[in-house]
């Protein structure tokens, strides 16, 4: 698994130029699917789901966790199914990557220590697969809060209309 994250880190980042915009972070465009393929420049959000997809076409276990302030992936020793129970779930991860910084791996031990640092206490949810819902939600989130900061009311309540939709 780690051998096939590390070729696969450097088609996408090192071929193919995909890469964070750390630029303007809080520039709604960097959550465009669209503007990820022209600009090959995007969010946590949008590169994860870039990496999902490949991911999923390339038959890896890999999938989305909304850890609070940041998009990661779990890679887990086996595709998960619905009948699978969190305990499962939890015990198949074998590590974490970052899509924000290039594909770089980390363990369960990082993802405490960032919580510390944002004075969170870990839960459950910040190490286990979020479903293709949560993961669309999480990006709507991160649109409104864009907008939010740019003064685009207009959008924020289409955004919010169309998040409450989801559920």
């Amino acid at each position: 698994p780690l051998e096939q994250v590390n070729v696969f880190n450097h088609v996408l980042y090192g071929i193919n130029g995909f890469a964070a915009n750390t630029l303007n972070i809080q520039d709604p465009q960097n959550s465009y699917f669209n503007k990820l393929l022209e600009t090959k420049k995007g969010n946590p959000i949008s590169l994860g789901i870039l990496y999902l997809i490949l991911a999923e076409q390339m038959r890896m276990p890999v999938y989305g966790v909304n850890l609070p302030q940041h998009f990661i992936l779990s890679y887990h020793k086996h595709f998960i199914t619905d009948a699978d129970s969190e305990s499962m779930i939890k015990s198949s991860v074998l590590f974490y990557i970052n899509p924000f910084n290039k594909g770089i791996i980390f363990t369960r031990e990082d993802i405490n220590m960032f919580l510390k640092k944002l004075n969170l206490t870990p839960k459950a949810e910040y190490f286990i697969p979020c479903n293709n819902v949560a993961t669309i939600r999480v990006l709507i989130n991160n649109l409104i809060h864009c907008y939010e900061l740019s003064g685009n009311v207009e959008k924020v309540n289409e955004l919010i209309e169309l998040r409450g939709v989801l559920g």
